[in-house]
């Protein structure tokens, strides 16, 4: 049952509001500015993730296991999935730019 929540969570769900976005959603109102502001929540978990890492022992995604990775990967890893989720963030902008029924606006 675990495998099936996971897999519902990391890649049913994610796909399924995308899809959602893309046909249904409005895509006015989308700002490059927007993006920054975006990334809080991503940083603010990670963190979490790292600081209950450490004080239990247990780390839920092997690219930031910092018993099995030196600190130097971990960091670097880190850096890498802040990266990917601001250029995720930035396709998301530019599509939905493209995508503007109402360029003018925004």
């Amino acid at each position: 049952m675990q495998q099936i929540v996971d897999e519902l969570l990391h890649s049913v769900i994610p796909t399924m509001f995308f899809l959602y976005w893309l046909v249904v959603a409005s895509k006015s109102g989308l700002q490059w500015r927007n993006v920054f502001a975006w990334l809080i929540y991503p940083f603010v978990y990670l963190l979490f993730i790292l600081l209950r890492g450490k004080a239990s022992g247990f780390y839920p995604y092997p690219l930031i296991d910092a018993i099995s990775l030196t600190s130097l990967q971990v960091f670097f890893n880190c850096v890498g999935l802040c990266l990917a989720f601001l250029l995720l963030s930035l396709i998301v902008v530019g599509i939905s730019n493209a995508l503007d029924r109402n360029p003018g606006k925004g």
